[in-house]
């Protein structure tokens, strides 16, 4: 079992505002608590919310997702955003830098850094993601 964790905003006392829940082991795992899909057009990428804003989650929004081969344009968000690679391989491009990535890799993006994902693949790049403040994974601002 390989665990990764993630932490956003960028800090180095990390607080819990909420108990945690004491489960028994015959508790089984929750595998998302939302199993929302939204399409980010126009790149058609999918995002599923596994945790945001309607289930009481104030600093964060987590999700997973696909990037379909290609890329989408130059933009930026208004929040910051940690992303980990699942599966596949691409590049990520600022304003300043290029940037190849592949399976295990993580991206940290500042709150309003200028960027774009590409896909340079055949199959699309699976991905793990927090954003912080908690927003929705297509909100975003093009530049």
């Amino acid at each position: 079992m390989e665990i990764i964790g993630v932490a956003c905003p960028e800090e180095r006392v990390v607080q819990i505002d909420l108990p945690m829940p004491k489960l028994s082991s015959s508790t089984p795992p929750k595998r998302s608590v939302l199993k929302q899909l939204m399409p980010d057009s126009p790149t058609q990428r999918i995002f599923k919310v596994l945790v945001d804003l309607e289930q009481g989650c104030k600093r964060v929004t987590q999700f997973n997702g696909v990037i379909p081969t290609g890329r989408g344009p130059m933009h930026h968000h208004p929040y910051e955003a940690a992303i980990y690679i699942l599966e596949g391989e691409g590049q990520v491009v600022t304003l300043e830098r290029k940037a190849k990535f592949s399976s295990g890799s993580s991206i940290y993006l500042p709150r309003g850094a200028s960027h774009y994902l590409e896909n340079e693949g055949t199959a699309g790049i699976r991905m793990l993601g927090v954003f912080h403040p908690a927003e929705p994974p297509a909100n975003r601002y093009e530049e």
